[in-house]
């Protein structure tokens, strides 16, 4: 029997942090599992006075740092990243003196560690509409609203026409994205990450109280799989 489905965008841009809290990086393909995308988030620091893990709430210039992997990670090996500081010096999270110039970086004496999937605030999929972006740029037109801000992985093109706050409206649906089937579970809600400074965006503290007065905080989606499989830029994504 053939199975319907309903064209609901393309995939824009996709996006992997190798490092939890810093800037990541834009690629053109990723391997999703149900564990979410191969390496996002496979590392992070943690507070060695508090045991916490280190988080954009907790130690905030870790967003002005950026992280990419030297190598693929593979399903069997989480590879190595090089993290990059605001004025350009870099170490990896398997040099020796990496934890003390983070340390020195934050304030605080932290370790690099490794994740076998805790790294993640909630959910392990994310993904965000052009028609939301544009919905906030109305909404806020002296503000800088990109995607980048709202750290999803996935940003999804929405076919012209499509208005407001789409992915709202796939919560508890199945989509499928390339060739994964996924579940789009409940909606994000935003803390003060997407109002904080990164490179080549500025602090604006108008951008979480909008969101938080008009959207009842949540911005994006979550989504989970069973499955594995392949996501590229291009693909289609489709209501099942």
């Amino acid at each position: 029997m053939m199975q319907h489905t309903k064209a609901l965008g393309t995939i824009d841009q996709v996006w992997r942090y190798p490092f939890k809290s810093m800037i990541g990086e834009r690629i053109e393909r990723c391997l999703v599992t149900p564990r979410g995308i191969l390496g996002d988030r496979g590392w992070a620091l943690r507070d060695a006075q508090t045991g916490k893990l280190g988080s954009g709430k907790r130690m905030p210039t870790l967003l002005m740092c950026q992280a990419r992997y030297l190598e693929e990670p593979t399903t069997e090996t989480l590879t190595h990243a090089e993290i990059i500081f605001p004025d350009g010096s870099t170490t990896q999270t398997d040099h020796g003196e990496a934890a003390r110039l983070l340390s020195a970086f934050v304030g605080r004496e932290v370790t690099i560690e490794s994740s076998a999937g805790e790294h993640f605030d909630d959910l392990t999929l994310s993904m965000q509409t052009s028609a939301s972006i544009e919905t906030l740029r109305e909404m806020m037109p002296n503000s800088e609203i990109e995607h980048r801000r709202f750290r999803h992985n996935f940003a999804i093109q929405t076919p012209e026409g499509i208005q407001g706050f789409a992915e709202m409206g796939w919560i508890s649906k199945g989509i499928r994205v390339g060739e994964v089937p996924m579940d789009v579970v409940k909606p994000i809600p935003r803390c003060p990450m997407v109002s904080s400074p990164q490179p080549g965006l500025e602090s604006d503290q108008a951008i979480l109280k909008t969101i938080l007065a008009e959207v009842d905080r949540c911005v994006g989606v979550y989504a989970t799989t069973d499955a594995s499989g392949a996501v590229s830029v291009g693909d289609r994504v489709e209501l099942i």
